[in-house]
């Protein structure tokens, strides 16, 4: 009977906390860029701000801070970066997309902080922008706005870590549509972007 009152107040609270309104602020910086602040109402009507031009865009949700790359990784001499109008690097597993973020200083999003980003971003573009036919260049369909990501829905599908640490798809047509995968899986349109912070 313990035991039943503890799992039903446990997922009570799981429920209200992915109900509510989690991104409170969103703010993107480069240091060789002016900073321009700018407001936008999230999805729930809450209001952020956005330091806008980045390759980063950083959210303040429940008091706690996270960046999360805002196109999707592309490879380049270094190995691979966040960049608007490359090609995503696709054709990763699980562990390869967890190793590349790794070595960028950075760690694969959790399902939970990329649907987050998603929200804001999808809440600011047109539907019809998604190109969900054939991969293109990041950002160019879907130029980001205000400092939020872009192609969070379309283009390539994204690795996140689940729940429980298993390995999640994100991106295909909605941002709370996530499917859990083998970790081995690889696909020419599946790719990654990264998350930076605890």
């Amino acid at each position: 009977m313990i035991l039943r009152r503890n799992t039903s107040a446990l997922l009570t609270f799981a429920v209200v906390g992915m109900i509510l309104a989690p991104v409170i602020h969103c703010n993107t910086v480069k240091e060789e860029e002016p900073k321009k602040l700018e407001q936008h109402s999230g999805w729930s009507g809450e209001v952020f701000e956005t330091l806008s031009s980045s390759d980063v865009s950083f959210f303040q949700v429940f008091g706690r801070s996270y960046g999360i790359d805002r196109f999707e990784r592309s490879k380049n001499a270094q190995g691979s970066r966040s960049s608007q109008g490359m090609m995503p690097l696709t054709d990763l597993n699980f562990w390869q997309a967890k190793n590349l973020c790794s070595q960028s200083d950075g760690r694969l999003c959790t399902y939970r902080e990329w649907s987050w980003a998603c929200s804001i971003a999808v809440s600011q573009k047109n539907d019809d922008c998604h190109s969900e036919d054939e991969l293109h260049p990041a950002g160019i369909y879907c130029p980001p706005d205000g400092g939020a990501p872009a192609d969070m829905l379309g283009n390539a599908r994204e690795w996140t870590v689940g729940p429980f640490g298993n390995a999640m798809i994100v991106g295909s047509e909605k941002c709370e549509d996530g499917r859990r995968s083998s970790p081995f899986k690889k696909s020419a349109e599946l790719g990654v972007r990264c998350c930076y912070g605890e």
